[in-house]
């Protein structure tokens, strides 16, 4: 997704410089199509409960909360590549930086021009679901004049980043950002019409669902029963498979349905362990973990 990417960027290289900040490296051959290539070895992923990204799911009868969603926050590592990103282009005097994450894909430059131009009358141009302020910002896009950011990208201290997200009530890259971004003189755009202007964003997450996002296990409030809530948000069936206690749990999730399979109460649960299509997407030792920040965190609640 990366190469191409590049390989259609590489075209305007008149109008705009290129800078790849990665964990990865990158084959030679593509070197030559960024104007700079800067590697880091640090790919710091937070496993605490606390920060894991929140998943939420409601209709009418009741709400789901968890953080089982993924088993990691990659706040810091993002936030750690935009900066040493912002910060270079900052000593080299670049004034405006327009931020795209590698699974993004461009088939016009329009988009990215067109922020170019807002940015000299506002310090900040972001996306949201109709362009309403009070949406989930998209973080695989924005663009920023350098001095409008946040402070903590040109003074990247491991130990304060993690101290501010730990004491921050927002748990990823994007909210956390966004809080930063309306400080500032802002214009904000539906992310809705990129496609339709030549841009998509997020395209590695498209099969997240098949990777176990809506198949999570919760405290079901109502009985005290640890739960496996699963929600088929795919147009294909899926296949689920749960061990739980030394019994084997088999069904099918026709598309767009949702199941809640109680277990048994949670202070005896000792393992689940969890496959989505065959591929194995949860495993928890319930001995081994905080109970009391499980049920926190991890919950459904009748309405």
């Amino acid at each position: 997704m990366l190469i191409e990417l590049l390989t259609f960027l590489k075209n305007y290289k008149d109008l705009f410089d290129i800078m790849v900040v990665s964990h990865s490296p990158l084959d030679l051959e593509y070197q030559r199509y960024c104007n700079y290539l800067i590697y880091d070895e640090e790919n710091l992923l937070i496993y605490d409960d606390e920060l894991r990204p929140k998943l939420v799911f409601s209709n009418e009868n009741f709400f789901v909360n968890t953080n089982y969603a993924s088993k990691f926050n990659t706040t810091y590592a993002v936030l750690k590549l935009e900066a040493i990103g912002v910060s270079i282009a900052k000593c080299l005097n670049y004034t405006k930086i327009h931020k795209l994450e590698y699974d993004s894909k461009l088939s016009d430059i329009s988009e990215i021009v067109d922020n170019s131009v807002l940015l000299d009358s506002t310090d900040v141009v972001f996306y949201t679901e109709n362009a309403d302020i009070n949406n989930i910002m998209s973080g695989s896009i924005w663009s920023c004049k350098n001095d409008s950011l946040p402070y903590f990208y040109y003074h990247y201290e491991r130990k304060k980043v993690l101290q501010l997200l730990y004491e921050n009530e927002y748990s990823s890259a994007e909210d956390l950002v966004k809080k930063y971004f309306t400080e500032k003189k802002f214009t904000v755009k539906d992310c809705n019409k990129l496609k339709s202007n030549g841009v998509e964003v997020s395209l590695s997450h498209k099969n997240f669902s098949d990777r176990g996002l809506f198949v999570v296990p919760v405290m079901n409030n109502e009985n005290n029963y640890l739960t496996l809530f699963s929600y088929n948000n795919r147009d294909i069936k899926m296949s689920i498979k749960a061990f739980y206690n030394n019994k084997m749990y088999k069904f099918e999730l026709e598309p767009n349905v949702w199941r809640i399979l109680n277990f048994s109460d949670l202070s005896i649960a000792s393992k689940l362990m969890v496959w989505v299509n065959d591929n194995l997407t949860i495993n928890v030792e319930f001995e081994k973990i905080d109970l009391n920040k499980f049920k926190k965190y991890n919950y459904l609640q009748k309405k």
